[in-house]
Formats: structure tokens, sequence, C-alpha cells
């Protein structure tokens, strides 16, 4: 719920969930909030594209974010949001400094390469904001 809470005071008023993992917990959660929620509970784990791929139609004007279940930070979304915004990025992931499993390559604000883990200096926080033209690459 802490998570929903975050979202919310960030201004996400929809939620689009993929469920597959603790399906039932996730969406008990989700039908106590007040907004208007989506869920898709998926019988085969698709990972993290296949679950955003769910929800294709329903996004594909709008930037939106990806934020792991299984992820809390204390970190501001807004801050979050409004850099993705301010860059006119197509995907903006928050990283982390977690060195014994950095595998980004990271250097400007910019991804340069994807590493083996302890190669790089950045983790992939499992949040990300994305633009509508991400539906261009997947």
């Amino acid at each position: 719920n802490r998570i929903f809470h975050r979202l919310q005071t960030a201004g996400i008023s929809h939620f689009y969930l993929n469920s597959f993992h603790l399906a039932q917990k996730i969406e008990a959660a989700a039908q106590q909030l007040s907004a208007a929620t989506t869920i898709v509970r998926e019988p085969i784990l698709r990972s993290s594209g296949g679950g955003v791929a769910n929800f294709r139609n329903a996004l594909q004007n709008k930037d939106f974010i990806l934020h792991n279940c299984d992820i809390y930070s204390e970190e501001p979304l807004q801050t979050l949001i409004d850099f993705h915004a301010e860059q006119q990025a197509i995907c903006t992931l928050m990283t982390v400094n977690y060195p014994l499993i950095n595998s980004l390559h990271c250097q400007g604000g910019h991804i340069q390469k994807f590493g083996k883990p302890q190669s790089g200096n950045a983790t992939y926080a499992g949040i990300a904001v994305f633009s509508p033209k991400i539906w261009n690459y997947m």
C-alpha cells in the first residue's frame, strides 16, 4: 500500500497491474485503492517487458511509470518523472549504487553499456518512466 500511496502522491491516477507472484495479495491491495485499476493476471510469467506489453493499447499515447511491486524507495518519484520530462527521454531508469551487483556503466546521466555484476557503477532500482516512443522498440 505504501507504493500505491507514493505513486498517487506523484499524480498517478490509473494503475495497470500485472500480477503473477503473490497475485492475490497484489490484487487485494489494489481493491483498496480509490483510483482506477486495471489488472492482468499472467498465467506464465513474461517478465517486466511482457507485463508492460499487456497494457500496450491503454498506454500507447502517454508516459507511464513502471514500478516493481517488490521495490520500495524513499526517493521522490516526482523528481524522476520531472527529470524524464525535462530530458524528453524515451526511458528514464532510477538507479542506485550497489557495488555488489552494479552492472550498468553510466556517465553523464546516460547508460553507456550493460555489463556483468560488479563491473559497473550503478544498478537498476526497479523503477522507470517511459515515453510512448518505447513502443517502437518493443
